[in-house]
């Protein structure tokens, strides 16, 4: 009877403890975000009075927290996912919004939509003459569904994709050859406890290499 209820222990222990670990970051998540984070707050000085900000797609982990909300910024979000918080929920393209912002940011989602032209398009058209679309993607990445994955955009894609409505004023691309490896290597059936180690192996510097795990760039509005 105690050896049953000690297996039983021992199964739930590893149950919880596969599921931590396959939630841990990747190296492109926590690169991403901390070249976000740099980005947000060499913009944000450049505004003097208080700004809007919409968060769109903004999940579980907003970006209110750089912007020094209910100081500096109005800080809106919104979510299609019903039970996810957010200040707006619904489908980006089609809700009304009352204001135009001077920061869009949309971080991990552009290569979900199917219409990223018609999202640039309107995001565009939310954003103040004096504004910045702030986007983070990957490029050397798995496929990965929510709901669906469509595309991968190197800078000047990004570039040629929004002519006539941004000028690409910051970039930064991330990782190379060993990043590359590495999330590759752990994303193994038997290997994913080396994610652990995640925060230590990504490069959360700019890179050069012609091997980037993804990028992170501020679009000024045309």
């Amino acid at each position: 009877m105690r050896k049953g209820i000690l297996d039983l222990i021992s199964i739930i222990d590893i149950s919880k403890r596969e599921h931590f670990l396959r939630r841990l970051p990747s190296i492109s998540g926590i690169a991403r975000r901390k070249l976000t984070a740099n980005l947000i707050c060499e913009l944000k000085v450049r505004y003097s009075e208080e700004f809007d900000v919409l968060d769109i797609g903004s999940g579980i982990e907003s970006w209110c927290g750089y912007f020094d909300c209910n100081k500096l910024a109005d800080y809106h979000t919104i979510e299609l996912k019903e039970e996810l918080p957010a200040t707006f929920h619904g489908d980006f393209f089609i809700t009304e919004f009352k204001k135009k912002y001077t920061f869009l940011i949309a971080t991990e989602f552009l290569e979900h939509v199917p219409d990223p032209r018609g999202f640039l398009t309107r995001a565009h058209a939310l954003l103040r003459n004096d504004g910045y679309l702030i986007l983070s993607f990957p490029f050397l990445f798995k496929i990965h569904g929510d709901p669906d994955d469509y595309f991968r955009f190197t800078l000047s894609g990004i570039q040629s994709l929004s002519t006539d409505l941004f000028d690409v004023e910051i970039s930064y691309a991330h990782g190379g050859k060993f990043q590359l490896l590495w999330e590759t290597f752990i994303d193994g059936k038997f290997l994913y406890p080396l994610r652990v180690f995640n925060s230590l192996i990504a490069d959360t510097k700019p890179t050069k290499s012609p091997f980037p795990l993804g990028y992170v760039v501020a679009l000024r509005k045309l």
